[in-house]
């Protein structure tokens, strides 16, 4: 809303103590078709009632979303989970061993969604729908004093960084009726890993990766005696370009509807131009030292400040220790900073996938600094 005499933006959202009276009075707008904002062990969330969807309408108005990005469901059973999905037998089989397993937890699974429940919107029309149970107790308590599911996608703006803590929520929604639960940091600053079940492949495919990695997944898998002959695969966005297309000129039309979220080239971006540095090959974009100054550098373990020394106008390491927890725990918080930073103009990115080739994560890390950058690579001439 813009205040005419002041020409200001009027700012609405609000943030709130996690308290008991809070949390009911926020359980209350769910089920008035409000929307809340809520810490998960993952990001905070953008929460509206799934089942209304005039409510789930405002997620993609408030957002900037386009209907073509599907929403995850949030539960706190599976009993819930299936209420809202259509499953033959052996896929719920697998999915209870899932279930049991990793919720509440950071796996979103991927069934066909029933459309008597819910409204396609939800599913992007794709006719399936990815569901959660989080594992944190505000998350859990909003959604149980509600009664209801909730559709929650991460509390950004569409393509922004997601937030890992409600200042960043705030920063995106300050203009909307937004109550924000003040849960602190999160936990794993990295959103859930989101499957979809294929019993005739006899395969689980990933189609974003998050806080549980392929190899965890797979040993899982491994461990069981009816599905450890499953394979896990990790799912590629089809129209992949080639480097020299991926120009900051070319647009994403976000038109071809996704059957999970975090799809598109350019999720989880930073408002400034970013970019990962080139160690090994040539490339099209070049860091001249009159741009140094107006650079920030998000490096890790000092790898890039060792190579070329302190030249860069702004600078965090993402774990100076190298370790990974630090890694996932600083990486959407670093960059939400880094565009913070007046006069800066470019993040530059140290290349995980060169460092840190030990992770469990690094699939995760290198997709998300990826999607941060649209995989622009830029090399630097010192």
């Amino acid at each position: 809303m813009i205040n005419s005499e002041k020409n200001e933006i009027e700012t609405l959202a609000e943030i709130l103590s996690p308290s008991e009276s809070n949390l009911k009075l926020c359980a209350e707008d769910i089920k008035n078709g409000k929307l809340v904002s809520f810490p998960t062990e993952t990001v905070y969330g953008l929460g509206a009632n799934a089942l209304d969807v005039k409510a789930v309408k405002k997620i993609f108005e408030y957002k900037g979303r386009p209907l073509s990005d599907p929403l995850i469901v949030h539960v706190t059973s599976t009993e819930m989970a299936l209420s809202l999905v259509e499953v033959d037998q052996n896929t719920e089989k697998l999915f209870h061993i899932l279930a049991n397993k990793y919720w509440p937890g950071p796996l979103t699974i991927i069934l066909k969604a029933n459309y008597n429940i819910l409204n396609p919107i939800i599913t992007a029309n794709t006719g399936y729908v990815g569901i959660r149970f989080p594992n944190h107790n505000i998350a859990e308590k909003l959604i149980s004093y509600s009664n209801l599911p909730i559709a929650a996608p991460s509390a950004n703006k569409f393509c922004h960084i997601s937030p890992v803590n409600p200042l960043h929520v705030f920063e995106d929604f300050k203009e909307f009726p937004v109550k924000i639960i003040d849960g602190g940091i999160t936990n794993f600053c990295m959103e859930s890993t989101v499957i979809k079940i294929l019993n005739e492949d006899k395969k689980i495919v990933i189609y974003r990766m998050g806080a549980i990695s392929p190899s965890q997944l797979q040993a899982f898998l491994q461990s069981t005696e009816e599905f450890k002959h499953f394979v896990v695969e990790v799912v590629t966005k089809r129209n992949k370009e080639k480097e020299e297309d991926k120009k900051e000129e070319k647009k994403e039309t976000f038109k071809e509807e996704q059957e999970a979220p975090g799809q598109f080239i350019k999720h989880y971006s930073p408002v400034l131009d970013t970019y990962v540095i080139e160690e090994r090959n040539e490339c099209s974009y070049s860091l001249t030292q009159n741009e140094f100054d107006s650079t920030v550098l998000l490096d890790y373990s000092g790898k890039i400040r060792e190579k070329y020394g302190e030249i860069f106008g702004f600078y965090k390491d993402l774990s100076v220790n190298g370790s990974e927890d630090e890694v996932m725990h600083n990486l959407y918080d670093y960059l939400r900073w880094a565009e913070g930073m007046q006069n800066a103009k470019k993040i530059v990115l140290c290349d995980l996938a060169i460092y840190m080739k030990e992770s469990q994560h690094l699939e995760t890390f290198d997709d998300r600094i990826k999607k941060a950058s649209s995989s622009k690579r830029i090399k630097i001439n010192k």
